[in-house]
C-alpha cells in the first residue's frame, strides 16, 4: 500500500497537512511522542508497526525517519512542508512562550531533535537545524522528484 508521509519540520504546516490528509479520507497517524521516545532510543519496532496500520503521517517521529520509511514502504510519497525561516522562528518561539517551561522529558526530546537546547539556542542555531533537515530530505529524493512534494506555507509565498 502506498503511503503519504509529511516530513516537514514542526511549525511548517504539519497540522494543516494532517487535517488535509484526513479530509481526503486517509487513515492518519500524527504526532506521537511515545513513538518518538522509542525512535530516539533506537527502537523502531513500534513505529514501523504503527506505520503499517495507517496511510498518512505527519510530525514527530515520522519526519526523522524519511529514509527508513522510504526503504520500508516503496512507492510512498513524502511531503516536505517548508516555511520562511524568519516566520518559522517567530512561530516556534511563540509556541515555546505559550507552552511555558517544558518538563524534563520534553526538554530532553527537544534538545536531541535540535542538537541544542531550544530554550537557550540562538535563532540562527535553530534555523540551521531546520534547513539541514530540509536539505537532507531534498538530497535523499533528488533523483526521484515524483516521490517528494515540496509545499511552502501559503503565508510565506509572495
Amino acid at each position: 500500500m502506498s503511503k503519504v508521509f509529511g516530513v516537514g519540520w514542526a511549525k511548517t504546516g504539519t497540522k494543516s497537512l494532517g487535517r488535509s490528509l484526513r479530509l481526503l479520507g486517509f487513515t492518519h497517524h500524527g504526532q506521537d511522542f511515545a513513538l518518538l521516545a522509542d525512535v530516539l532510543r533506537g527502537d523502531l519496532g513500534r513505529t514501523f508497526e504503527a506505520a503499517s496500520r495507517s496511510e498518512a503521517f505527519e510530525d514527530w517521529p515520522w519526519i526523522l525517519l524519511f529514509r527508513e520509511l522510504d526503504a520500508r514502504f516503496p512507492g510512498s510519497r513524502f511531503v516536505l512542508t517548508t516555511r520562511d525561516p524568519q516566520r518559522w522562528i517567530a512561530s516556534y518561539r511563540a509556541m515555546l512562550r505559550a507552552e511555558g517551561p517544558p518538563g524534563p522529558d520534553l526538554a530532553a526530546i527537544r534538545a536531541h531533535l535540535f542538537g541544542v537546547d531550544p530554550e537557550r539556542a540562538t535563532d540562527a542555531e535553530l534555523i540551521a537545524r531546520v534547513r539541514r533537515h530540509d536539505d537532507e530530505v531534498r538530497t535523499h529524493f533528488r533523483d526521484r522528484p515524483r516521490d517528494r512534494i515540496v509545499h511552502a506555507r501559503e503565508d510565506d509565498r509572495r
